[in-house]
């Protein structure tokens, strides 16, 4: 019957078929129906049509149903439904669904008998097409002298193997969300899901293939699947893994292995690695490569694009956090736990004694504000309805103009009221260019945090007050945190682990036992 009721709804196919499908629906109450009405709520050719869907999931759900936010409301019944079985024939279904009105190319991923890990309900269209965010693959360096194009201040993904050193900036990686590139020998992918905050370093070697990596178009939990050229198999951006397609299948499913990234301003990086090479902006596509063009919105605002994961009540689901994965073991870190630590926070994951070093970067600026302001905790901006009146007050104490706040003055606000605060500043500035452009820096310099990990062993450190790239032991002892490793007397070394930034969200997605520090 639910094989029937999914071959009325196939893509294509004249209207009034699929409205007298959505009509047997209704009455049917199948609830592996309720997957594909959501599918189509997204594609719905008329107003005709859509009501038609809203009076399926009515009849399937045995209520009614507001017709404000009907998907969201839909797409989260089905996150917390997970008993809800999908119908016959329904990975096909979607395929045809999405190749019909996205990109033909969407039936290499989603076809009958395909394999799949996680549910394919959960799979949804992300609004591009397959590459139409296109990945880049070894792309145009430059030397860092020539980058004249970056600020000192801007951020910078970086990456260092083999000896060569090489940075990604946002302002173009926030386009292109992958790049495929070979650094000192070792072919790897940098894997960035702008939604959920985190950029990925991965080994392209599997086996004794060697992986090229694009964007699917869809997504998970909002977190993207990106896709190898090879296999059109899907992998999770986030964990490294083959989910959907021929990687997925067969007793043992690939994992991309883990290499350490870290996401800093373009002037330290040049500090720490004086020789090393950077994108030029002749990337061979067209796009406006300049600093929030593509994501300063987003990054700036404390709400999410699509469907995640329920938090617990506190929780900012766009909080960053640094994740290190050990043995199977997974272990996050706040900026403020960093904080905290003075830099330098001791932990044991995977039986490995670790030490996290770094942490937020704070305004050079900070100290010119009062102290109230600095002193200000995110929870007193909860409700953003006080947010805008708290910062024309403390304006005023300041003798600062609240539209006259200089970026580093933003960033001297604590994240949390920050992201209310720029909530506040009101369509009526939104509009305009240059609120845009400040929005844009102000989030994608709030995103710097460079945090790297390192074997410990039996030391224990702390951080030089005066010099950042330094780390005392228990003895006195001095060790510089290098890319690849703390380096110590006699150039003994403690190895680099691998690690990388993600909101919290994407971090209860995809890794529910891991563990918080401090939490």
């Amino acid at each position: 019957m639910a094989h029937d009721l999914l071959n009325g709804l196939v893509a294509g196919q004249p209207s009034a078929e699929r409205l007298a499908a959505l009509s047997e629906i209704a009455l049917a109450r199948d609830e592996r129906m309720l997957a594909p009405i959501v599918d189509l709520l997204r594609f719905a050719e008329s107003r005709e049509e859509w009501l038609g869907i809203l009076a399926a999931a009515e009849g399937i759900l045995g209520r009614e149903l507001e017709g404000d936010g009907l998907w969201s409301y839909l797409t989260q019944f089905l996150a917390d439904s997970d008993e809800v079985a999908l119908p016959p024939g329904y990975a096909e279904w979607k395929g045809r669904l999405l190749a019909h009105h996205v990109d033909p190319r969407m039936k290499a991923f989603l076809y009958e008998g395909v394999t799949a890990r996680v549910r394919l309900d959960e799979v949804v269209w992300g609004g591009v097409t397959v590459d139409g965010i296109p990945a880049l693959v070894d792309p145009k360096l430059i030397p860092a002298s020539q980058a004249t194009y970056l600020t000192d201040t801007e951020p910078v993904f970086g990456v260092a193997f083999g000896g060569e050193a090489r940075a990604y900036p946002l302002r173009i990686l926030d386009w292109h969300e992958m790049a495929n590139d070979v650094v000192g020998g070792v072919p790897f992918a940098l894997a960035y899901c702008t939604l959920c905050g985190a950029g990925v370093a991965y080994d392209r070697r599997v086996g004794d293939e060697v992986l090229t990596f694009g964007s699917s178009g869809l997504l998970m939990r909002s977190n993207k699947l990106m896709y190898d050229r090879a296999s059109n198999s899907l992998w999770n951006q986030l964990t490294g893994r083959a989910v959907v397609g021929v990687r997925a299948s067969g007793e043992t499913v690939p994992e991309l292995k883990l290499l350490p990234i870290v996401l800093t301003s373009w002037s330290e990086w040049k500090r720490k690695n004086p020789k090393t090479t950077v994108l030029g902006l002749d990337t061979g596509f067209d796009r406006e490569y300049f600093l929030g063009a593509a994501y300063g919105q987003y990054f700036a605002s404390p709400e999410t694009m699509f469907r995640t994961p329920s938090l617990a009540k506190g929780e900012r689901a766009k909080e960053q956090l640094f994740v290190v994965r050990i043995e199977g073991v997974e272990r996050a870190y706040s900026m403020t736990a960093l904080s905290l630590a003075g830099g330098a926070l001791h932990d044991e994951v995977g039986g490995k004694r670790i030490v996290v070093v770094g942490g937020r970067v704070e305004s050079d600026k900070a100290h010119e504000l009062p102290k109230l302001w600095r002193e200000l905790s995110g929870v007193s901006f909860a409700k953003s309805i006080d947010a805008r009146a708290a910062l024309e007050l403390l304006s005023n104490v300041s003798k600062l103009d609240i539209n006259d706040l200089t970026v580093d003055a933003w960033l001297a606000i604590p994240e949390g009221a920050r992201f209310q605060l720029l909530e506040q500043l009101g369509p009526e500035r939104s509009a305009r260019d240059e609120d845009a452009s400040l929005r844009g820096e102000i989030a994608l310099r709030g995103l710097l945090a460079p945090v790297r990990a390192f074997e410990a062993g039996e030391l224990r450190f702390t951080r030089s007050d005066d010099k950042p790239d330094l780390l005392l032991d228990q003895d006195g002892a001095k060790w510089r945190v290098g890319e690849l490793a703390l380096i110590g007397p006699q150039e003994k070394q403690l190895p680099r682990l691998s690690g990388h930034l993600v909101y919290r969200f994407g971090l209860r997605s995809f890794f529910p036992a891991a563990q918080i520090f401090g939490e």
